[in-house]
């Protein structure tokens, strides 16, 4: 039986396909987490491995929505064009998540996480040196892709390097992470481009992901690993997505009914294969096994919930805080920071509470709050004080901490050890879809009322509350003899 890299660390027994790990020792045979006799220096290593790629991600990713004006101005290009650099990111990301899980569990989570981070590192080099357009938009692509190594791993490999009894603090970490330092992307973005040049913007990144890759070649742990990879699932997968985001582009630029048809049957199509041949295996490249099960799948359910809410959020509470609110435009920014910087102080705390307080309670209070702070920001008049503001979103960030780090480890835990990768890649497609939705939800209200953002808001009060249902729905397997944590 395969072993972790660690030289003395047992060998991973494996569950059966399918089931709730109650705990570490409901795997047949030995299940001990590599750190557990791993020198205390590797597992720092492999910690920081994580935790830097996640410093240089979150500055970077935050920080493109500022930058894109400028990158307009340098190469005369039209909003629309330039919107690309964003996209196109997106769907490379978006394309590749499951796949590369699925990769993680047949080569090796070290593998796939370090080709990510190589890959993400050499892309930044071209966005930095691109001469135009087009080829900046093209490693923006292969920058997402290579963002898909890591992320859609990250999970699983947090889960080989933490111990059972640790792992909701790792989470609460990531939390903080990625709160702080995509807090800082766009002031960060600002000042460079003010004394240098958006270009800077990757050259920020590289050498910390370049510092990552040194440690992680080194440090990172090894998984038992599967014996074959469904490369035709891994087809259908993509021409799903890619067909359904073809479509939805094509749907803007207002085609033909017949080519909007045949693009959204073809998704269809590989959709309806995709899913029909992963009913007949034991580990499919989407995880019907996992999603049979009822505590992973309304972790999924609540996380596309949160990320849809707190994305639409985002995108509609600056032109509500401007227009209806008569917020000047310098104040909005830092008003908007509160969130991020609440999440950042509710993170640990949550992290301290996951496996005393079950995870549906504290996710489902913690989406109630954001729903409650998104109620009283519509409830405000229309010359609030900026201390009113910010308290509201400071509530909303403080709840939307409370939800990430416990639903993420009841994601994570709640799979057998040997799926940790296929629980991860869900994971990181929750997030990622939740994201795309709460953005074309965001489209459809504004469409439909272009000067009142505050339908944009009510609608993300109403999926935030959704989810803290989904969540609180979560404690009904309790009666499954699941652990408290889980439950």
């Amino acid at each position: 039986m395969p072993v972790l890299a660690d030289r003395g660390s047992a060998p991973i027994g494996r569950c059966d396909q399918g089931r709730v790990l109650r705990d570490l020792s409901s795997c047949d045979g030995a299940a001990t987490l590599p750190q557990d006799s791993s020198p205390f220096l590797r597992r720092g290593m492999a910690a920081s491995t994580v935790w830097i790629t996640l410093m240089a991600v979150s500055i970077e990713v935050m920080a493109m929505s500022v930058t894109l004006p400028a990158i307009a101005t340098a190469f005369q290009a039209s909003p629309a064009a330039v919107i690309w650099v964003v996209k196109a990111n997106q769907l490379g990301t978006l394309l590749t998540l499951l796949p590369f899980s699925a990769l993680g569990e047949r080569f090796g989570y070290r593998r796939v996480y370090n080709a990510g981070l190589l890959l993400y590192l050499v892309a930044a080099l071209g966005c930095l040196m691109a001469p135009s357009l087009t080829l900046l938009i093209m490693c923006r692509m292969m920058q997402g892709v290579g963002l898909s190594g890591v992320v859609s791993v990250n999970g699983a490999l947090i889960r080989h390097i933490f111990p059972h009894d640790r792992l909701a603090r790792a989470f609460a970490t990531n939390a903080v992470i990625i709160a702080v330092f995509g807090a800082a992307g766009p002031s960060v973005a600002s000042l460079l481009i003010a004394i240098a040049s958006w270009r800077w913007i990757f050259l920020l990144s590289a050498p910390l992901c370049g510092l990552a890759l040194l440690l992680g070649l080194r440090s990172l742990p090894d998984n038992a690993r599967c014996s074959s990879y469904d490369w035709v699932s891994a087809a259908f997968y993509a021409g799903t997505l890619g067909m359904l985001f073809l479509g939805t582009e094509l749907v803007h630029l207002s085609a033909a009914p017949m080519l909007l048809f045949m693009t959204f049957a073809a998704g269809s199509a590989c959709g309806i294969a995709l899913f029909a041949r992963a009913l007949n295996q034991p580990s499919p490249l989407v995880p019907i096994d996992l999603l049979r099960t009822r505590l992973f799948l309304l972790s999924i359910i609540t996380s596309v919930a949160a990320f849809s809410a707190q994305t639409l959020a985002f995108i509609s509470l600056p032109f509500l805080l401007s227009g209806a609110m008569h917020i000047a435009p310098i104040e909005i920014g830092p008003l908007m920071m509160t969130w991020p910087v609440a999440v950042a102080c509710a993170a640990p705390l949550a992290g301290l509470l996951t496996g005393r307080v079950a995870t549906a309670t504290l996710a489902g209070a913690g989406l109630a709050l954001m729903a409650t702070g998104l109620a009283l920001i519509l409830c405000l008049d229309l010359h609030p004080t900026l201390p009113d503001i910010a308290w509201c979103l400071a509530l909303c960030g403080f709840g939307f901490g409370f939800f990430q780090t416990p639903n993420n480890h009841a994601l994570l835990a709640s799979a057998p050890i040997e799926r940790a990768g296929a629980a991860a890649g869900m994971q990181a497609v929750a997030r990622h879809l939740g994201q795309i939705a709460g953005a074309s939800i965001a489209s459809v209200a504004f469409s439909l009322a272009p000067d009142q953002p505050f339908l944009a808001v009510a609608i993300a009060t109403g999926v935030g509350g959704l989810g803290a249902a989904t969540s609180l729905s979560r404690r009904l397997t309790r009666g499954r003899a699941l652990p408290l944590e889980l439950a």
